[in-house]
């Protein structure tokens, strides 16, 4: 039984990685149902080393609709899945195809008004809908790698003396550099029994010197966060894809926006009781802003708790079945199909 899938993740300089963990916790789902995903990424992402260490050979195509359509066609593909926010859609009808095929799965962050697809997968209701377009709306659908779908649940720690520090793949704001003299010069000085892990992402600008300290490590590119993750008693994150492997891990957090289209799904999670949320980065005063609440959630050992377990309620870990279930039965129902 054919159930080809095309499968189109953005990521790169200047887009970061969060798209790639989720396209990757999405084709480990989908091959579970069954399915031969066609992974493609776009010519200047560098990440086709990602893709195959995970198993799969990647195509490389610009990210224009009607270049995925024909991709689609010469594998045989009855689904497209995008989650890009640099897409041309020229040719996508109000169908959500060009002609008979493909059905098109968008990961919508932004909740960008068109009614061209079949399915919507969003962190939570975009305030315009379509009846034509099913939606796969809320926490429940948040995809995690692989590696963070089964964690050991952690016993909530009595002191911080591991703390992490997560910008994602890359710094399009600018602010590592701020926050490495903080932690040089204020935070850690005043505290000598805390570690602090700050993970460099291959994105993040070369020319920016890391600052010394015996109790800041630099973790270039590191092959397992999931590690530092569980390892650590607090984090400090950018509000995008990492938020979710975090609250996977229990691991509770303060969270800043780095990005507008971060901002939906910070108000989520701050809503739903997961994070400390302290607004933008570079925004007046942030900074400060950050050592207040860094200061009452390191002495306040029962919010930490409840910051953990709130965390791994919220993100348990299936959404990337959820979402390749419905997929896979996409298929399975296509009209165009042969077998």
């Amino acid at each position: 039984m054919n159930k080809n899938v095309l499968l189109y993740v953005d990521g790169g300089p200047g887009v970061g990685l969060g798209h790639v963990s989720r396209g990757l916790g999405l084709a480990h789902a989908l091959r579970n149902q069954s399915c031969d995903v066609h992974t493609v990424l776009p010519f200047d992402s560098g990440l086709e080393g990602d893709f195959r260490r995970a198993g799969y050979e990647s195509k490389l195509c610009e990210p224009v609709f009607s270049h995925l359509k024909k991709l689609c066609e010469v594998h045989a593909c009855l689904v497209l899945v995008i989650d890009s926010y640099r897409m041309d859609w020229e040719g996508l009808n109000s169908d959500g195809a060009c002609g008979a095929a493909p059905s098109v799965v968008y990961f919508d962050d932004r909740y960008e008004e068109n009614s061209g697809f079949a399915v919507v997968v969003s962190g939570s209701k975009p305030e315009k809908q379509f009846a034509s377009t099913r939606y796969l709306s809320g926490p429940s659908y948040q995809i995690v790698r692989p590696e963070f779908v089964d964690v050991p649940i952690r016993a909530p720690s009595k002191e911080v003396r591991r703390l992490l520090v997560l910008l994602g793949g890359g710094d399009p704001l600018g602010v590592s550099g701020e926050l490495m003299n903080y932690f040089v010069h204020q935070f850690l000085p005043s505290r000598p029994e805390t570690r602090v892990d700050f993970p460099i992402g291959p994105f993040f600008d070369p020319s920016i010197p890391e600052m010394p300290h015996d109790r800041l490590h630099y973790h270039r590119s590191p092959c397992d966060l999931r590690r530092l993750m569980i390892e650590a008693d607090l984090a400090v994150s950018a509000g995008g894809q990492t938020l979710h492997e975090l609250a996977r891990c229990g691991t509770p957090c303060i969270a800043f926006c780095a990005g507008s289209n971060q901002m939906s799904n910070l108000k989520l999670m701050a809503s739903a009781g997961v994070i400390h949320w302290i607004g933008w980065a570079k925004g007046p005063g942030w900074i400060h802003q950050l050592n207040e609440s860094l200061e009452a959630l390191m002495k306040n050992e029962p919010e930490r708790g409840r910051l953990s377990e709130r965390g791994r309620v919220l993100i348990d870990g299936k959404g990337g079945e959820r979402v390749a279930r419905v997929i896979s039965r996409l298929v399975v129902a296509h009209p165009s199909r042969v077998d």
